[in-house]
């Protein structure tokens, strides 16, 4: 029997029921935003995704030069016939190529006559400033080995999505700066190597005539204005959070700063913890399929078998690994000490990946900081806005949704995003705490296993103390004119009170060094291996050195026993006993 493809789940809404077997016709994308071959008949792409979201227009070559290209990118992009023969391919006909081809802006920029190409601009259904990409969108073209690669140009200009009267300056202008590009193209490059899902890849960028402040108006020197090039996914979360729904949002924020004026890392957790006030909204989406397919594409979504209809999306579960991939990028992201500045709703990808990285900061510590013109600091919590990002997506999708469909898709009812959340970072963070240590992944996963209890209150020593910070101001790492704050890496390693990532860098020597001589290692060895800066105050010091102390032992007599416990259950996985 043929499955009903058109049904009323509910409140006399004719539904359009999507299925495993349809959506698995579909194409994956990678995380470098290379699609599967398709069918001729397909949509290419991105846009088998985002079909009815995107805004096509044309764009010409504009004179530039290209001032930074990968190689390596260039080829997985099928840019490989551009690259020269000899060992280093880059020479002056591959960047003047590259630069012809992707150094585009809008055709009113262009020069008249040029052949054009079509680039395409997303739009968000949420967005603070423009109504999607403002100065960007996507280059869809075919590879030589017949997969589909969609690439994004940023910086080109003003897109048909831009809204300059109301944009921040920045994004309103169509232009990108040298040094964002040049943080966007190295960032990722190491983000590959520490994070489980990797960031967009810089191809290249390219300087163009433009130069001036009044594009980056922080940064006081002319600088250049470049285009980017750059692959990926980039299917966000604000490509399915409804305008209405981020307001809401907003409203509780402001309550909620209000209410705690001196406690706003614990905010987006409070957002996380209470219902989304949804009376009187309405849904604007025609429907959830293309959240179905964004989710398909990037291999987030999950399924649950419904009789007569087979193997359908469920959206409980899908969310539920949505919230675990960006739980893993923050813990992922505490443990090497870096944190995203601008961790919007647009700045993500579904799969877990973030997007325009230019606004990263890294700490030598784990204090606090203020980070660009935000009024909360950054450091301890400013991660959970992105899980706040996915529970808007959520609430909004519900929103588009009958309550017949909310049951088919399992939907119905509340989503505790601060439990699972809460849940699902702790266990990533403790993880994290023990692959610093230097175990194996493996190994870990036995650690977790077997000896849960044991991981749990190393990691509570461990994050207690991460957290200790000495009195004072919250310093900010950037002055109002964008200079970078004299001292600034001395004044934000002081607001730690000790280093728990250099001590779990010294101390498997001073263990093991103790173990060979059968002994143990001391407290003193250990409050050491902390590098403790304590407070001025005789009063404090006093206070916070006891409470080190403590810690630092708690730390010896866990570690010790993880250690053991490794020895125990993840021999197997070393080649012999003394590794």
């Amino acid at each position: 029997m043929a499955i009903p493809r058109l049904q009323s789940l509910g409140e006399g809404r004719a539904t359009r029921i999507v299925t495993r077997l349809e959506l698995e016709a579909l194409p994956r994308v990678d995380n470098n935003g290379i699609y599967q071959a398709m069918a001729d008949s397909e949509l290419p792409g991105v846009r088998a995704v985002l079909d009815g979201q995107l805004e096509p227009f044309s764009a010409a070559p504009t004179r530039a030069v290209c001032n930074y290209v990968d190689p390596n990118a260039a080829r997985r992009y099928g840019l490989g016939d551009l690259l020269g023969k000899a060992p280093f391919p880059v020479n002056a006909a591959f960047l003047k190529a590259l630069s012809d081809r992707f150094a585009l802006r809008p055709v009113a920029e262009a020069a008249p006559g040029a052949e054009t190409v079509t680039v395409r601009a997303s739009r968000y259904v949420q967005s603070e400033r423009n109504l999607g990409d403002g100065r960007g969108g996507y280059i869809v073209r075919a590879t030589p080995d017949g997969t589909t690669a969609t690439l994004f140009a940023k910086g080109i200009g003003q897109t048909p999505l831009c809204k300059p009267a109301e944009a921040q300056a920045g994004h309103s202008d169509g232009y990108i700066s040298s040094h964002s590009s040049l943080a966007e193209s190295i960032w990722p490059q190491l983000f590959h190597h520490l994070f489980t899902h990797s960031t967009p890849v810089t191809v290249a960028f390219f300087g163009t005539e433009v130069f001036g402040r009044e594009f980056e108006p922080r940064i006081p020197y002319e600088e250049q204005a470049v285009i980017l090039l750059r692959g990926g996914q980039m299917l966000r979360p604000a490509h399915f959070t409804e305008q209405g729904v981020y307001d809401r949002v907003l409203e509780i924020a402001g309550a909620q700063k209000s209410a705690n004026p001196n406690d706003w890392t614990s905010v987006p957790w409070r957002i996380l913890s209470q219902p989304i006030p949804l009376d009187g909204l309405k849904g604007t989406m025609p429907s959830i399929d293309p959240f179905l397919r964004a989710a398909h594409a990037t291999g987030v979504l999950r399924y649950r078998t419904v009789p007569q209809y087979g193997e359908v999306p469920d959206l409980r579960a899908t969310f539920a690994e949505i919230v675990d991939r960006f739980a893993l990028t923050a813990a992922e992201s505490w443990g090497w000490r870096w944190m995203q500045s601008a961790p919007s709703a647009g700045n993500a990808e579904l799969g877990g990946g973030l997007i325009d990285v230019e606004t990263a900061s890294s700490n030598p510590r784990t204090g606090q900081m203020y980070v660009l013109s935000y009024s909360f600091p950054f450091g301890h919590s400013e991660y959970t806005w992105r899980a706040v990002a996915v529970k808007m997506m959520w609430e909004s999708l519900r929103l588009n949704m009958t309550t017949g469909e909310r049951q088919f898709y399992n939907a119905a009812g509340d989503l505790d995003f601060a439990q699972l959340h809460g849940a699902l970072y702790s266990q990533h963070l403790s993880e994290q705490y023990l692959k610093a240590m230097g175990l194996k992944t493996e190994v870990v996963a036995e650690l977790m296993k077997h000896s849960f209890d044991d991981v749990s209150r190393f990691q509570a020593a461990m994050h207690t103390l991460a957290t200790m910070e000495n009195e004072g101001p919250i310093p900010y790492v950037m002055t109002r004119e964008g200079r970078l704050l004299e001292d600034a890496e001395a004044i934000v390693t002081s607001r730690s009170v000790v280093d728990v990532f250099g001590f779990l860098g010294r101390w498997p020597q001073i263990y093991f060094d103790a173990v060979a001589r059968g002994e143990k290692p001391t407290l003193e060895q250990a409050v050491s291996a902390l590098e403790p800066i304590y407070s001025s105050s005789p009063e404090v010091h006093t206070g916070q050195e006891s409470n080190v102390r403590q810690l630092a032992h708690d730390l010896m007599v866990t570690y010790d026993r993880l250690m053991r416990a490794a020895e125990t259950h993840g021999a197997s996985h070393y080649d012999d006993a003394s590794s």
